[in-house]
């Protein structure tokens, strides 16, 4: 059953490419074939990493039930629950150089092969195909640059090792690949790529040294080309970086339009990240303890931006996203478990260099090293095969057959039981995207409270969802409830203040309807309230001012109204300013926030 997992998981990297939904669907079926197999066969770890991983886990579910987005939370939950369970099973499976001879090097250096191809095939397509692309991709620069150069970090590596330990029939295939590889990454324009490769070969070399003076069986011609190949990558790394910071100082000047940032390189004034570190600062603030959820960083960036279009998914750093998707505890137990696999990884692979034979450890350490230095500087760790690369590789690195200690426990029957009813949840609980359609269906049925129920829930499950907020307020709108058509639509400016034209522009169209009904009922001071509070709200109302408003006559006041009712017929939401203040919504319309 083992084999039909592997083979299920082996092309992931080209299939999540075109579809993630398909792809988390493969890595659901891989992990549950190689775990029954590893259940089956009664094969459980005994060590700190196992139990620090599944206490990592356990620190993440407080996060689940106070998530602005369950709905996102749970599909990231499960696949880190996925991640745990393959990294038990190739952690305590014996014979671990079939594992890395068979699956995990072949998957390396296949996929890389065939993304590689994909992307100077479509590099020559009409760009009509190439905006079909889905963005989360492999092969294809769509955000930035190529993020194929994430799957180079493993490859590069690996076609290094094979081309220094082969027989003289595939040494020049493997060189070529690797020649090849390194010419295709530069290509790439990955700037953190290239840095934290060129760091983890650093790193290796000192930590190998001492491993190179007192093991006799060391290949040291391995360790001299290891030495002039690493040489290379360092100067071209340093080259790339001084080209690319005098391309955005002196060639390109601060301010210039986008067309100018697709040009050598991105300019660094367009770089973003400080700015993402600072959205997601302001959202651990809201809550530092449980964190606003797993996969909700780009809700707290929507939230937090202080300029249209300076969000971001991802906050291009894994270990602080996850302090603030998951809390103090979240993230300090999930930088701990990766400091001490590492650490772990380095000490079995500087003890038993010859473990598979042709010291492909070596190449998996240094591919680790560099994954893990670049989830400080990306975000490659959100692509479903990059990250079970990265596990897959440790589980197989740590320990051997020989020392390591396996006994009887339920931790992986537990854990499978957990996968399974959270794929089942996910498949039960509908998408948002799928409510919203089906209410609109609704709506031209005219069954408005049918819609309006339908949406309230998959609000419960998405609560950081401006869409969502936006069709609700639009029901409670056309009934006449203005009190919860005013919060649904201050709720959907405040998820996305600068994205919510349309939101300001019907609440204000509310506020105005709110005072003529209050006006038709005789009660001109509600009328008048009501307008003040717009004004203050909304600065967009210029012809509000409240000294006119308090001189106003009843009469007059009717016509003014009449008037603006009439002029905002005629509004369009794309000539909306956003004037509102958020602070100020809060402070009038305290149940429109998320952490109420």
């Amino acid at each position: 059953m083992i084999f039909l997992g592997l083979a299920a998981l082996f092309f992931l990297p080209i299939i999540e490419s075109f579809s993630r939904d398909f792809g988390f669907l493969i890595l659901i079926f891989g992990t549950v074939c190689i775990t029954l197999d590893h259940i089956l066969k009664r094969r459980e770890p005994r060590g700190w990493i196992p139990f620090l991983f599944f206490l990592t886990l356990v620190s993440f579910i407080p996060s689940l039930f106070y998530s602005i987005s369950i709905e996102r939370s749970l599909w990231e939950f499960t696949r880190y629950v996925s991640y745990f369970l393959l990294f038990l099973s190739f952690y305590t499976y014996s014979n671990k150089d079939v594992l890395c001879r068979y699956f995990l090097i072949p998957m390396v250096c296949v996929n890389s092969i065939i993304l590689s191809i994909l992307w100077v095939m479509f590099s020559f397509l009409p760009q009509e195909f190439s905006t079909q692309i889905s963005g989360m991709n492999l092969f294809f620069p769509t955000f930035g640059h190529n993020r194929i150069s994430e799957l180079y970090i493993f490859s590069l590596p690996t076609f290094l090792f094979l081309w220094f330990t082969s027989d003289r029939k595939r040494k020049y295939v493997y060189l070529f690949f690797s020649i090849s590889t390194f010419i295709l990454l530069v290509f790439t324009q990955s700037r953190g790529s290239m840095i934290a490769l060129s760091i983890s070969f650093f790193l290796y070399i000192l930590l190998s040294t001492k491993a190179r003076n007192t093991l006799p069986h060391f290949i040291s011609n391995v360790f001299s080309r290891l030495l002039s190949s690493a040489g290379i990558l360092i100067s071209v790394t340093v080259v790339f970086l001084i080209a690319s910071f005098a391309y955005s100082h002196f060639f390109v000047a601060p301010g210039n339009d986008y067309s100018a940032i697709k040009g050598f390189y991105k300019p660094l004034w367009n770089e973003r990240r400080i700015e993402y570190i600072n959205h997601g600062f302001a959202g651990f603030q809201k809550s530092p303890i449980v964190g606003t959820g797993l996969e909700t960083f780009r809700y707290v960036s929507l939230m937090f931006q202080t300029e249209k279009d300076h969000w971001s998914w991802y906050l291009h750093n894994h270990i602080l996203e996850l302090f603030i998707e998951t809390g103090i505890l979240g993230g300090v137990l999930f930088l701990s478990l990766i400091l001490i696999l590492l650490f772990q990884v380095n000490r079995s692979v500087q003890h038993s260099l010859d473990q598979f034979g042709v010291l492909l450890p070596h190449a998996l350490f240094i591919s680790l090293m560099a994954s893990g230095i670049h989830s400080f500087l990306d975000y490659d760790w959100h692509f479903l095969s990059l990250f079970l690369l990265f596990w897959a590789s440790a589980g197989i690195l740590i320990g051997n057959k020989n020392t390591l200690k396996i006994w009887h426990s339920r931790l992986s029957v537990i854990s499978l039981c957990i996968l399974f009813g959270l794929t089942v949840a996910l498949f039960i609980l509908p998408k948002s995207k799928n409510v919203i359609e089906k209410s609109a269906d609704l709506l031209e049925e005219k069954k408005e409270d049918e819609a309006l129920q339908l949406l309230l829930s998959a609000y419960t499950f998405d609560r950081a969802n401006g869409d969502i907020s936006v069709k609700i307020a639009d029901i409670y709108s056309e009934k006449g409830d203005w009190e919860n058509a005013h919060l649904w639509y201050q709720r959907a400016i405040i998820l996305q203040p600068f994205y919510q034209k349309y939101s300001l522009m019907q609440d204000i169209v509310v506020y105005l309807d709110e005072a003529e009904s209050a006006l038709g009922q005789s009660s001109f001071q509600e009328a008048q309230y009501t307008i003040r509070k717009a004004k203050v709200i909304y600065p967009y109302i210029y012809r509000l001012q409240t000294s006119t408003i308090d001189t106003l006559s009843t009469s007059e006041f009717e016509e003014l109204i009449k008037s603006l009712k009439k002029e905002s017929q005629q509004w369009d939401p794309s000539d909306m300013e956003i004037l509102v203040s958020v602070d100020t919504i809060y402070s009038l319309n305290p149940e429109a926030s998320l952490w109420q």
